[in-house]
């Protein structure tokens, strides 16, 4: 689930977007009393476009294009930023 696009841009018809994504990290390793629990992160994709693709301009339907799509997202090193 994606909480936060950050950035998005379009070059040479692919689609480069971070956002902040849920459960991409694990912030608790669980033991014998607790499940393991995981957080959001900072990522990253890219989307291939087909010729004259047009894609949402707001978040909100960025957000949903990206769901609907079910993009691999890959966490950002911070050293990266």
């Amino acid at each position: 689930m994606i909480s936060v696009i950050y950035e998005s841009k379009v070059e040479n018809s692919v689609l480069y977007v971070k956002a902040v994504v849920e459960d991409m990290v694990k912030v608790f390793s669980g033991d014998r009393y607790e499940p393991e629990e995981y957080g959001p992160a900072l990522c990253k994709t890219r989307v291939e476009l087909e010729d004259n693709e047009l894609i949402p301009s707001d978040d909100d339907g960025l957000i949903e294009y990206l769901e609907y799509l079910d993009v691999d997202w890959e966490i950002i090193d911070p050293e990266e930023m």
